[in-house]
């Protein structure tokens, strides 16, 4: 009977621990799906807060690159617009040296004058349109008429220099009564 009474101590001992063991092993389990519950939720939060951060950061930089762009488009109209002024004081330029061979080579003032209409042309072009169109414009003039791109080039290249001395002689005369 001892035996007996040992063997329910230590059943009833064991099946003791066995429930504590077990009650341990739920509340562990429970909190472990506890915590895994909180961090589910804290990242679920964290990555919306960051997915807002993103779109936030995304927002500002789009603003920042379309002020740039803004900037940079008024900045190359501007310059553009100095271009085409600049193209059309020298097909003015060329006018006046086209007058200056009138009489000593009339071919060759015709073709400044033609030069010179071409400049004002690509200046309003260039005014008006995208650079790149000019550019285009420009190379598809010279590779259907490469000679006459050559030409006018050189035409118009000899004017100018003609006229700069024309108009420096003036300059060295005052200076020189100066």
């Amino acid at each position: 009977m001892a035996d007996t009474v040992k063997e329910q101590t230590s059943g009833s001992t064991s099946q003791g621990r066995g429930d504590t063991l077990r009650n341990l092993s739920e509340q562990a389990a429970s909190l472990g799906q506890t915590a895994k519950d909180q961090m589910t939720q804290t990242g679920g939060e964290t990555a919306e807060a960051l997915n807002q951060a993103r779109e936030r950061v995304s927002a500002d930089a789009q603003d920042i690159a379309d002020q740039i762009k803004d900037r940079v488009g008024d900045t190359i109209d501007a310059q553009k617009d100095a271009g085409a002024d600049y193209a059309g004081r020298v097909a003015e330029a060329m006018r006046r040296a086209a007058k200056e061979f009138e009489n000593d080579v009339p071919i060759a003032a015709t073709y400044m004058r033609v030069a010179a209409d071409n400049v004002d042309d690509y200046a309003e072009r260039f005014r008006a349109g995208q650079l790149a169109d000019f550019l285009d414009g420009a190379r598809e003039f010279a590779r259907r008429q490469p000679t006459a791109f050559l030409g006018l080039t050189f035409l118009a290249g000899f004017g100018l220099v003609r006229l700069l001395k024309t108009s420096s002689a003036p300059n060295q005369s005052r200076d020189q009564q100066g």
